[in-house]
C-alpha cells in the first residue's frame, strides 16, 4: 500500500513471481494506491508489477488504465469511508472501476453503490478485511464464479464480470430466467420475469433473520425467519417493463451498530428491456447533480481548507510542495467527468 510520500509493505515479486501456494488457496501480490483521504483509497488485482506516480497522484484513472494495460482489474475500498464516493463519482463513468468494497468487518453497506448501479453503470460488490487495520484476513469473502478449472486467473475473471456476491456468513444464490449474478438480460417488454433466491448459513456462525430481493435499490420481495433459519428461499414474479437491475441480500440474526454484522449482498443481473439501459432513469438527473457537487467540493479545495489531504503526518511535505499542481490537474478531470454527467442527465431526459 501507498500514499503521495511512500510505499509501505512492498513487495518483491510480482506476476507470477509474486503468487504463493495452489490453485486452491493462493496469495497474489496486488496494491492499496492510490490512496487519499479526499478521494479514496483504490485496490488494483492481478498485476505483473505496481503503478504509482506521485506526481500525478489525484489522476487515479491513469493508474486504473495502465492497470488494464497489464490485465490487471482496479476498483475502491472502504466504500462508506475516506472520500470513496467523491472518487467513484470522479472514476466510474469511464468504466474503469470494476468493483467497489461493500462488505467490510462485518459492516454491510449498499447505498452508494446502488447509486451508481441506479446511474447505469455495471460495478461487482467486493469484500476486503483491511488486513493488519481491520480484522483477519478471510473474515469477509468474495465468491466467485468460474466457468473453467479454479485458478487465480479464473477467480480475476469472474470478479471482473461481477460473477460474485460478498459475504462473512450467508451463501447466496440468485437466477432470473435462467441466468446468474453479473449477466445481462435482454428482454421485450411484456415478457416475464421470474426471480429465484436462496440464502443458506452454518449454523455455527450465526442463523439466517431474512432474505431480500432488491430492485433498483428498493426492496420488493423478502422472507422473513424469526426464529431463526439455516437456509430461506424466495421467488418473484414480474413484468418487463424497463431497464433494471436485481440483487439479494441477506442478514443474519447478529446484527450489530457498527462493526460486527452477518450479511451477504449478490453482484446484480442486469436487464434490458427494448434495449433500454439499466438505470433508474427517474432518478439519474438528481443522482448526477449529487455526484458533480461531490467533485465541485474537491475541485474547489485549498490546502488550507482541506487540512491534512491524508491521514498521515509524513505526507504534509509532498502535498505542500504538490499541491497546486494536483489540484489543477484534478480540476480538469473533473470538468470532463461533468460533461459526461451532463450528457447522462439529457440522454434521460430523452427517452
Amino acid at each position: 500500500m501507498g500514499n503521495i510520500s511512500a510505499t509501505h509493505f512492498p513487495q518483491s515479486y510480482w506476476g507470477n513471481d509474486g503468487r504463493y501456494g495452489d490453485n486452491m488457496r493462493v496469495v497474489v501480490a496486488g496494491q492499496e494506491d492510490p490512496r487519499t483521504a479526499v478521494r479514496g483509497h483504490t485496490v488494483h488485482l492481478n498485476l505483473i508489477e505496481p503503478v504509482r506516480d506521485s506526481n500525478r497522484y489525484l489522476l487515479y484513472h491513469e493508474v486504473f488504465e495502465k492497470v488494464a494495460e497489464q490485465g490487471g482489474i482496479s476498483g475502491y475500498a472502504h466504500l462508506n469511508r475516506l472520500g470513496a464516493r467523491v472518487g467513484m463519482a470522479i472514476d466510474v463513468p469511464y468504466g474503469g472501476v470494476k468493483f467497489i468494497e461493500v462488505l467490510q468487518r462485518g459492516r454491510l453497506g449498499t447505498d452508494v453503490w446502488f447509486e451508481f448501479l441506479n446511474l447505469g453503470y455495471k460495478i461487482a460488490p467486493a469484500a476486503g478485511s483491511d488486513t493488519p487495520y481491520g480484522a483477519r484476513i478471510g473474515d469477509v469473502r468474495n465468491y466467485v464464479r468460474m466457468d473453467d478449472e479454479q485458478s487465480p486467473e479464473g477467480w480475476f475473471e469472474g470478479l471482473s464480470a461481477a460473477h460474485t456476491f460478498v459475504t462473512n456468513g450467508p451463501i447466496l444464490s440468485l437466477e432470473l430466467n435462467g441466468f446468474q449474478m453479473g449477466d445481462e438480460v435482454r428482454l421485450a417488454s411484456g415478457d416475464s420475469i421470474v426471480v429465484n433466491a436462496s440464502a443458506s448459513i452454518n449454523p455455527d456462525i450465526d442463523r439466517l433473520d431474512r432474505i431480500q430481493l432488491i430492485e433498483q435499490g428498493e426492496v420488493i420481495n423478502e422472507t422473513v425467519s424469526d426464529a431463526g433459519s439455516e437456509a430461506l428461499e424466495l421467488s418473484h414474479t414480474l413484468i418487463a417493463e424497463n431497464g433494471t437491475w436485481f440483487v439479494v441480500r441477506a442478514f443474519g440474526k447478529i446484527q450489530r451498530t457498527g462493526d460486527g454484522s452477518v450479511a451477504a449482498a449478490s453482484a446484480p443481473i442486469y436487464v434490458s428491456v427494448d434495449g433500454q439501459r439499466t438505470w433508474r432513469q427517474d432518478e439519474v438527473e438528481a443522482l448526477a447533480e449529487k455526484m458533480k457537487t461531490e467533485m465541485d467540493q474537491l475541485a474547489n479545495l485549498s490546502l488550507e481548507s482541506v487540512g491534512n489531504l491524508d491521514e498521515w503526518f509524513e505526507t504534509r511535505a509532498s502535498w505542500t510542495a504538490n499541491w497546486s499542481q494536483q489540484r489543477e490537474l484534478i480540476q480538469r478531470r473533473i470538468l470532463e467527468t461533468r460533461a459526461m454527467y451532463d450528457e447522462l442527465i439529457l440522454l434521460s431526459a430523452e427517452q
